[in-house]
This record gives C-alpha cells, structure tokens and sequence, in this order.
C-alpha cells in the first residue's frame, strides 16, 4: 500500500486546494457559469491523475516489489489497490464542492461512511480469513465506493445551487484565469508531492533497512497521527472557504481579526487536548493494542505533539492558500521534505523507529512554527489586490 500511495502522491494534482479557492468566491457572487466549469476542471483532473496513477503502479509494482522489498507475490494487491485511485480522487473536487457550497452535514456523512464502511469491508474479510491480502482488497474495494458517493452529492449539491450538469460546462467562462489556474496547480502539485513523500518516504526506508515489524510500528502511529489530525482537517473544510471569500472581497482587518480569534477559540483548545492525548499515550495506547505494542508509544507521542503544534496554528494553510500564496508555502513545505528524508537514513541508523517520529513529529511543529512566524511579519494583510475569482462585474460592482 506504501508504494501505490507514494506513486499517487507524485500523480495527483489534489485539487481541493485550488478548486475551493475558486468556489467559494464564485458562489458568493452569483457566477454559475464559472462555478460550473472550475468543478468539471476538478473532476477531470481528478480522474485523469488517479487514472495515471493506476497505470503507473500496475507497469512498476513487479519491479519495485521484487527488487526493493522482496515481496514479488504481493505485487497483484499493489496493483488492485492502485485501480482504486481513479474513483478515490473524486474526493478532492467533491470535498471542495460540498464545503464551498456550505453542505457540511453532508461532507461529515461521506467521511464517516468512509470510514465506516472501510472498517465494515476490512472486518468482513478478515473474518472470512483473506488475511492481509482481503484487508487490501477490502479497503480499495472501500475507496471505489466512496469515491463514487461523494462524486454524487458533490454533483446534487451542485444541481440545488443551480448547477444542473456540470460536466456540460464551457471552460471558456474562466479562461481569464487560466495562468493563474495553471501557476496554482503547479505550485500545490509540489505541496502534494512533498506531503505524499514525507508520509510514505520514512516508511519505506524503515522497511527496506530494519524490516516491516519497525515498519508496521511507524505506520501503526502514523495512523494514531492521522487520527489526532482530523480536528485540524475539520476546522481547514470550514476556515478556508470563508478565508476565500474574505480575502476575495479585501476585508483585510477582518481576516486578521478572525485568525486571532480562530486561535484563541479553536487552535489552543485543539492544541492542549492533543498534548494532552500524548501524555496520556502510554497508557491508552498498550491497553488498545496490547502490551507487545508498548515500544510504539514514544513515536506516536512525538508525532502527536508534531499535530498539536500544527492544530494550534490550523488556519496557516487556508490563509496562505486563500491569499494566493502557494508558492510560500511550497517552498517552506519543501524544505521541511529535503530535511526529513536527508536525515530519515541518519535516523535510522541510530535511532530506528522512534527517531524517525521525533524527525517527523517535531519537524512538523517546527515548520508551522516557522510559518506562523513568517505570516507575523510579512505585509500579507495589507494587499489590496483580489483574486479574480471574486471579482463583481456589472452595476452592482460598486
């Protein structure tokens, strides 16, 4: 599963961070035409990268399997994971519809039914005694489904906001945006190839050089990480549309207000209840698990802490997105990456699993850190300029 993700990560585009930009201030100005077309651009791109992406792992997974990991039987399940990815990106312009169109019960549904029915399938096969191979099978079998769900609501919620057929769309209603479009998408394309690297580049290292026990500990954690991250995930669906449509009509103060505002109410709580959960972790985590897993604890503690510092400052990403700044954020994003997977062999070497985490974890809080820093003291707040997406043409501009 490591390697198909990894492969995703350099394929997909992931559109959600620049469709909702674009979404949120269409829809706030009436423009359905455009709204219409940036979501047909976002399904398309979607479906063709996940489209890539499967082929990609289907003409590479015997080679990779057999020669970097030694597990050439088990490349079949890389590959049927990877036919998955076509309909699982569908979330990404799916997610962007439902938030910018303000379907948030709807976006809660599809995520919990992912997980639901991830759980129910997986469960399913490992009590008729598929083993590892059903718990893959089942879970892409899982993403299939979800994929195509969420692509359904995302297109009802589209037709209530009168939007009857959005693959029916003319691409001509944004082709004033089509550098910007196109310098957006470059920039989050290398987010998301950075992000896809330093989730999967560490595991894959730890398992070519100390084995899928230490590697099945880091994945385990990463999972327990992911988990502490949704609160922040949750807060990003609802900020950053707003974000958009702030930024898009100047109200400058205003969003320098909300950020701190956002901080105080949402980031520390958020913050304290996650350190809280590490501190809380060598107890919790070998009752869950069992008492074997009681060494996977300091990792998970430090990748815990690594998501409090980023739930503490939980706005960084929408801001620097709505504001048009992916460009700052790909760079800082970037060298975070360099960092971790240059030193991950060094870590390795002397301190094996929980170094990896520390590497990760507190890698993660610095670079927030660091953001929250630079957003302090750069003039972002007193650019005047909008993005295009919402501007108001007509007499009602003024």
């Amino acid at each position: 599963m490591g390697y198909p993700l990894l492969v995703w990560s350099f394929a997909s585009v992931k559109s959600l961070s620049v469709t909702t930009r674009y979404m949120a201030g269409f829809r706030s100005t009436g423009q359905l035409g455009e709204l219409s077309a940036i979501s047909k651009l976002g399904f398309g791109l979607d479906a063709l990268t996940g489209l890539g992406a499967a082929f990609l792992i289907a003409g590479s997974a015997s080679f990779v399997n057999e020669n970097l990991f030694h597990v050439s039987t088990l490349a079949w399940l890389s590959i049927l994971f990877g036919i998955s990815f076509p309909f699982y990106s569908l979330l990404s312009t799916s997610f962007a519809v439902l938030s910018s169109c303000e379907r948030l019960p709807w976006l809660a549904a599809i995520q919990v039914f992912d997980r639901f029915i991830t759980f129910l399938l997986v469960v399913a096969a490992l009590l008729m005694g598929f083993g590892i191979s059903g718990v893959i099978l089942a879970t892409a079998a899982a993403q299939v489904i979800v994929g195509l769900m969420a692509a359904w609501l995302a297109t009802l919620s589209l037709e209530r906001e009168g939007v009857p057929a959005w693959w029916r769309a003319d691409f001509g209603s944004i082709a004033n945006l089509r550098r910007e479009l196109r310098r957006f998408f470059g920039w989050n394309y290398l987010i998301v190839s950075f992000s896809g690297i330093v989730q999967q580049g560490p595991l894959l290292l730890l398992g070519y050089w100390r084995g899928p026990r230490v590697a099945g500990f880091y994945r385990l954690a990463m999972s327990i990480f992911s988990v502490s991250s949704h609160l922040e995930g949750s807060l990003w669906t609802v900020v950053y549309p707003r974000l958009s449509i702030r930024w898009g009509a100047g109200e400058r103060e205003e969003v320098r207000r909300t950020l701190w505002r956002w901080s105080r109410l949402f980031g520390l709580p958020l913050a304290l209840a996650l350190l809280a959960a590490a501190a809380l972790s060598p107890v919790l985590l070998p009752a869950v698990f069992g008492e074997e897993y009681g060494a996977m604890v300091p990792g998970a503690q430090f990748l815990i802490v690594g998501a409090a510092v980023s739930g503490l400052f939980f706005y960084l990403g929408p801001f620097y997105y709505a504001a048009g700044r992916f460009d700052a954020w790909a760079k800082a994003y970037g060298l975070y990456t360099v960092l971790v997977i240059g030193l991950t062999p060094i870590v390795i070497d002397r301190g094996g699993y929980p170094g990896v985490a520390a590497l990760v974890g507190l890698g993660l809080a610095a670079f927030n850190i660091c953001m929250a820093g630079l957003l302090a003291g750069t003039r972002f707040m007193s650019v005047p300029q909008a993005p295009k997406s919402a501007k108001v043409e007509g007499p009602d501009a003024t």
